[in-house]
């Protein structure tokens, strides 16, 4: 039993998340690094569009609205972070299935 995951939820929610990418690479033919180097590249590409979306979007709202520039601000950080953490989440995925699908790939993606 761990006492960050005591009854094992978070740890079956991640192992159904990397299920489904498993499958996903393999009905798209991921299977070599090229491809999965090419994936990672794009997946943090999207990331940091979207994190400049955000940052600008809060940076607008922050000036139409400025009595409400703590709010703002707040749901602009809780955002980045959600961004962040799903970033993070599916590079280690991709890092998973690189170690067990091609394990002669030395160089993280």
């Amino acid at each position: 039993m761990k006492l960050n995951d005591p009854f094992g939820r978070v740890g079956r929610r991640q192992s159904q998340a990397y299920a489904a990418l498993r499958q996903q690479l393999h009905e798209r033919g991921v299977r070599d690094t090229e491809s999965l180097a090419g994936l990672a590249a794009s997946m943090t590409r999207s990331a940091l569009a979207w994190a400049s979306v955000t940052l600008a979007s809060g940076a607008l709202a922050m000036l139409l609205f400025p009595g409400l520039r703590a709010v703002v601000g707040v749901c602009v950080v809780l955002v980045l972070l959600w961004l962040g953490s799903s970033w993070w989440q599916a590079r280690l995925h991709l890092r998973r299935y690189r170690i067990e699908e091609c394990p002669t790939i030395t160089k993280e993606p």
